[in-house]
């Protein structure tokens, strides 16, 4: 009976680290829901491009990508691929945080500081070594819904990982987001 309970407990004290590593990946909830689209909107309205609606399928098609960064991936970001199970359907912004848990304002100030370097080109012409790519797609024109669900690592101290997918996506090479307004 001892030898049985010995390989019982071996067992447990193997799979628990492995149970600890991530929890399950979760779609915004109601409060985050709001402030995701209150300050994507504002970003939005400050260009004078149409605000977003939320999407639940989106919100689920951003959920299985952050199980996935966090499962597969051990909590690194990278981009959904273009071809293969999980092809990228939408446009989609990544944001991580180590050791916290970030505010939905966190995440969308981390993005849509980018604006500070966009300066109104077409997407691949952009004469800045800093990234713009969050804040266009942010600011996408023709882009109506957004979907954002995020991930706690544990392993790694608390890192949490948010995934946000956009539909129609953004950021196409050769485009502006948005025209300017006259005045502006």
């Amino acid at each position: 009976m001892f030898r049985i309970l010995q390989g019982f407990v071996f067992i447990i004290i193997s799979v628990f680290p492995l149970l600890l590593h991530a929890q399950k990946a979760r779609v915004a909830h109601e409060e985050e829901i709001t402030a995701f689209l209150d300050l994507h909107n504002q970003f939005r309205t400050g260009v004078g491009v149409d605000s977003l609606q939320w999407s639940n399928e989106l919100a689920e098609y951003a959920r299985e990508w952050a199980g996935v960064l966090a499962k597969e991936y051990g909590c690194n970001i990278r981009h959904r691929p273009r071809h293969g199970k999980y092809t990228q359907q939408y446009g989609e912004n990544i944001y991580i945080m180590w050791g916290g848990e970030p505010e939905v304002k966190d995440v969308l100030q981390s993005w849509g500081e980018e604006k500070v370097y966009y300066n109104g080109e077409p997407i691949g012409n952009i004469k800045s070594d800093h990234t713009t790519g969050h804040y266009t797609q942010i600011v996408w024109n023709e882009t109506k819904r957004v979907g954002c669900a995020r991930v706690k690592c544990n392993k790694n101290r608390g890192t949490y990982i948010w995934v946000c997918n956009y539909d129609p996506p953004g950021n196409w090479v050769g485009e502006k987001p948005y025209n300017e307004k006259p005045g502006k």
